[in-house]
């Protein structure tokens, strides 16, 4: 999974959640951390495979150092492809 989330912050951690386990089933302690590099950036991505059915629903989330979370400001979640 790679994702673009040019916002954030030194210290923020992009992360996905959505229904499923593999995705944290809704709890910010359990999202998907992503990863960048000061060459990636704003791009993020995962580290590992995911594991997810097609059409799960789910967000982006950025983690604030401080315990904060910043849910992806959707009308509807967005949906697994396939």
């Amino acid at each position: 999974l790679e994702v673009e989330c040019p916002g954030t912050k030194p210290g923020e951690n992009a992360a996905v959640i959505g229904a499923c386990d593999e995705l944290g089933a809704w709890n910010p302690c359990k999202a998907v951390r992503l990863t960048t590099t000061s060459e990636k950036f704003p791009k993020w991505e995962s580290e590992t495979s995911l594991n997810v059915n097609c059409g799960t629903e789910f967000k982006l989330v950025i983690l604030q150092p401080a315990g904060g979370v910043q849910w992806e400001q959707l009308d509807d979640n967005r949906r697994w492809p396939e």
